[in-house]
Parts: C-alpha cells; sequence; structure tokens
C-alpha cells in the first residue's frame, strides 16, 4: 500500500492541473506545438502560460483546502477532509488480511480488519504485534471516502477507520457522552454516542490489544475513548447485559455408611390415617415422606430401594408395623409414589438402615 502525504497530493495535483490548463489554454495541435517551441518568442509565450497556469492551481488548492477544513466526510467525497492531529491510522496486515489500527493521541483503540484472506489464522496477538510503518494520519488522508454504506467499501478497514475517526474529533466530542450497550439481536457490544450508536465490536473490528474477553473488550474500548476525548470517569457496566444465569452448586455425594440391610415386601398407607397420631405422637402426614416398622428406632433413617424399577427413596421411621405376612416396612402414600409402588400396592424392595 503507497500512502501520500497531504504535500505530495498537492504537488501532484498542481502538476495535473497545470498541464490540463496548457493542453486546454492553447488550439495549436500537438505536432505544430512541438515545432513552434524552438523560437525564442514561443519559448517566453510557454514560460508566460505555465506560470499563469502554476497560479490558478494554487488559487485552486487553496480554495480546496478552506472548504475540506469546514466539512465532514460525505458519501462520495472526491477527498477526506482535514481531522484533528491527534487522530491516526496505520494500515497494516493481519494474516494476509488488510487491516487498519486507529490511534487516539498515539493510544491504540481499535483494529479494523479486512475480509479478503490469504492466509487465516486469527491469531490474537497479530493485531498489536502487525502494525507496520506505513500510516495514515487523518487529516492528510486523501483516499476516496466513497458511499461507507456500500458493502464493497465496508470490508476496507482504512475506510471504517476513517470514517470512525471522523466522528470522535476531540474538540468537538464530549467524552461523557461515550458509553456502550449489548445488543441483544447480534449478542455483541455497541459503542455509543450521545445514544447515537458509533461502532459494534465484531470478528472484524476489536480492540488493539485484545484481552480475549467479550465484555473486558467492549468495556476497555469504551473507557479508552471516555479517557482520551475527555479524561471521563471510566464505566463498569455495559447497558442492557443480562445477568448471568446463575450457577447452581450441587453439594457433592456423601458417603453414608449403612449400618445393617434387609430384602422383604413393602405396603403402604396412608387415607384413613391421614391426621391421625403415629406411634411416636406426632400427628400422620400421608404426603411426608415417613415409613413405619416393627422395631427399628423412632427417628432412624432408611434408604428403601424399589427392586422391581430400582427407584430409592430416604424415609424416617415415625410409626410401628406392618403386621401382616412377610412385609418389613409400610410406606406413607408419598414414599410409595416416589419409588412407584402405588398401583401395585405391594412390592419387593431393600432397606437400607443408615447411620444418620
Amino acid at each position: 500500500m503507497f500512502v501520500l502525504s497531504k504535500g505530495s497530493i498537492k504537488q501532484q495535483f498542481a502538476s495535473g492541473l497545470a498541464a490540463a490548463l496548457l493542453l486546454t489554454g492553447t488550439s495549436v495541435p500537438l505536432a505544430s506545438a512541438q515545432s513552434a517551441n524552438d523560437t525564442p518568442e514561443n519559448k517566453s509565450s510557454q514560460s508566460a502560460e505555465l506560470q499563469s497556469a502554476e497560479a490558478q492551481s494554487a488559487e485552486a488548492l487553496a480554495s480546496n483546502d478552506a472548504a475540506s477544513d469546514s466539512e465532514t466526510i460525505q458519501p462520495g467525497a472526491e477527498l477526506a477532509p482535514s481531522l484533528s492531529e491527534d487522530i491516526l491510522v496505520h494500515a497494516h496486515e493481519i494474516d494476509g488480511r488488510q487491516a487498519a489500527t486507529l490511534f487516539v493521541k498515539d493510544i491504540p483503540v481499535l483494529t479494523f480488519i479486512g475480509t479478503e484472506v490469504n492466509s487465516l489464522s486469527n491469531s490474537s496477538d497479530a493485531v498489536s504485534l502487525a502494525i507496520s510503518d506505513t500510516s495514515l494520519d487523518l487529516e492528510a488522508e486523501a483516499a476516496p471516502a466513497g458511499d461507507l454504506l456500500n458493502s464493497d467499501l465496508e470490508a476496507d478497514p482504512i475506510l471504517r477507520a476513517t470514517n470512525l475517526g471522523s466522528k470522535i474529533d476531540p474538540a468537538a466530542v464530549n467524552a461523557e457522552d461515550i458509553s456502550v450497550r449489548w445488543h441483544e439481536e447480534t449478542d455483541g457490544y455497541i459503542v455509543t454516542m450521545a445514544d447515537e450508536d458509533l461502532i459494534e465490536l465484531d470478528s472484524r473490528t476489536v480492540l488493539a490489544d485484545t484481552t480475549e474477553d467479550a465484555v473486558e473488550d467492549a468495556l476497555q474500548v469504551t473507557n479508552r475513548l471516555r479517557r482520551l476525548l475527555g479524561d471521563a470517569e471510566p464505566v463498569s457496566e455495559i447497558e442492557g447485559l443480562p445477568e448471568p444465569e446463575p450457577v447452581v452448586e450441587v453439594a457433592p455425594a456423601q458417603s453414608v455408611a449403612i449400618v445393617s440391610s434387609n430384602v422383604g415386601g413393602a405396603s403402604w398407607y396412608g387415607p384413613g390415617f391421614h391426621g391421625r397420631l403415629s406411634a411416636n405422637g406426632e400427628t400422620f402426614n400421608q404426603y411426608a415422606l415417613t415409613a413405619a416398622h416393627r422395631t427399628l428406632p423412632f427417628g432412624t433413617n432408611v434408604l428403601v430401594t424399589n427392586l422391581y424399577n430400582g427407584r430409592q427413596v430416604t424415609v424416617r421411621i415415625n410409626d410401628r408395623g406392618p403386621y401382616a405376612g412377610d412385609r418389613i416396612i409400610d410406606l406413607s402414600q408419598g414414599a410409595a409414589e416416589v419409588i412407584g409402588l402405588i398401583d401395585s400396592g405391594v412390592g419387593t424392595v431393600q432397606i437400607d438402615v443408615l447411620a444418620y
């Protein structure tokens, strides 16, 4: 890439304009003009015309400079405007793609990456290390601004950096108006100024020295602009950012000692007993996870496993029974529902007496 300084652009513009004036200011054919140039009189006339053309070109340049100083970037503009001397764009490459980094007061803020790919690895280190010596001073930039809404031009990182630079003149910006918000549709982050979108951070628009954390990058871009453009206090939150989903911590399974085990029949009870007193003196609740046992002390916790389907429930002994057949435990209705014993009424279970 070749970047022309403002002086070289003026020199080329002046030479071209002088040549154009010479060609349009005479009616002599080129062949005749060549032969006529051999005479001293024609040489003197040509010199006078050249001086006149150069004077006109200088006036045109002065007029062009005065107009550019008061304009802003407009789609289709032939020359970029003069901007703050605090804004600088460095042109470079990242993994074979054209890129441009926007500096504010010599501090890198944003890197814009082009879409053309030669060899793509997206190494984040390249963003901060691949900046070359080629630089583009926005005050002297003369690249065509073009239609920045056009998809082809939108892919040009230099134009994108220049366009942003034109909006953040430190002399005209209130740094307190710069903020950042979350964009729900893209799940990204947009830097705003006076409630208007300034730039959206994405894979082609990144913090120059990215932290690899999207939230942190968005805050750093915002706070650098706030500090460099007006020494405003930093912001610590992103507007509209949803609260993170709460992390549910699952307590690690604790191994509980089993005092004894037994296999036998189980039944359940509830209707007709709900609200009556249990053997330990408490009111029976058919929906609580309790059970009746013939001999286990009240308050003993028992793990009951339905051997038909493998479902388990831990119950507390608060009643006495059962007294029918080979049944070894009588579950409350609530406990029977947990292990799928309601429909069958009875089933074979294993009971493990727990140590707590």
